[in-house]
């Protein structure tokens, strides 16, 4: 027979900047009993619901931080989003599964927040219909690659979408010759 997963509670404090300047302490909400959505995501969109809820997250102006328990059987954790421009904490998520199962999430507004239950509801179900439509959005990021070599002119493209490039607004390198 299987050994059941212990879930265990965080003994440590951890800390994460809250967008004012100062810090605020990552809660390990599993442990809580005041739920007001509960949702089961099957076992095909699992793998990709937390990325969109993160995403929507985002879109909304919130930031985040997460505590999780990672497995081999079973992993869980839990999210808070926090808005600078709508006061501080906002919705508060929690999320078990069992390898290769459902996705269980529980969510509710937080403490203080504006929030409504609605509100939540509504996020809740853009985000599942996202993930159900397999949704993507093309995004920019940039970063540094240091490259030793001779002057690079022009850019690679790597995929239709990816390339790489050499600084734009940058004087050229100055070329000698011998």
């Amino acid at each position: 027979m299987a050994k059941a997963v212990v879930r265990a509670k965080s003994k440590t404090t951890m800390m994460a900047p809250d967008g004012v300047g100062g810090l605020a302490v990552i809660h390990d909400r599993r442990f809580e009993k005041d739920w007001v959505v509960t949702l089961e995501v099957s076992k095909e969109e699992a793998d990709q619901w937390l990325v969109y809820l993160s995403a929507e997250g985002e879109r909304q102006g919130w930031s985040s931080s997460s505590i999780g328990q990672l497995d081999g059987r079973e992993n869980s954790g839990s999210i808070t989003f926090r808005s600078i421009a709508m006061g501080g904490e906002q919705a508060d998520f929690a999320w078990f599964r069992t390898r290769g199962d459902t996705l269980e999430v529980r969510a509710k507004p937080a403490k203080g927040s504006a929030l409504s239950v609605d509100d939540l509801k509504a996020l809740i179900q853009k985000v599942s219909d996202a993930s159900l439509a397999n949704e993507t959005q093309p995004f920019f990021r940039a970063w540094h690659l240091r490259y030793d070599g001779l002057p690079w002119k022009g850019e690679v493209w790597l995929t239709d979408k990816l390339r790489l490039s050499a600084p734009s607004g940058v004087d050229p390198i100055p070329r000698t010759t011998c």
